[in-house]
């Protein structure tokens, strides 16, 4: 099952997103997230998803970013980050 993030998540979508992110590795499934529709990622955002990916990475999972927008992958690069240079796989899918 995919996780999908909103145009502009809130920081308040946070705690369901990451309890439902924590269910899937508990389940020992892959983090699959669409970020196609991110028009801005706030830095609470951007905290999460690099704590999920070491998670996932510590249980030997995953984190694949499927379709991820300009602006999900700029807010990455605007702090220094490479999203797709160790902390997720990303997969363009039509």
């Amino acid at each position: 099952m995919t996780l999908t993030l909103a145009e502009k998540p809130h920081p308040r979508e946070l705690p369901p997103f990451c309890a439902a992110a924590l269910a899937r590795l508990n389940q020992g499934e892959a983090l699959r997230i669409d970020a196609m529709q991110v028009a801005q990622l706030p830095l609470a955002w951007i905290q999460a998803l690099v704590a999920a990916s070491r998670e996932a990475e510590q249980r030997g999972q995953g984190v694949t970013i499927i379709n991820p927008s300009f602006a999900f992958l700029f807010s990455f690069e605007a702090i220094g980050l490479q999203p797709e240079n160790g902390l997720f796989t990303l997969e363009y899918a039509q």
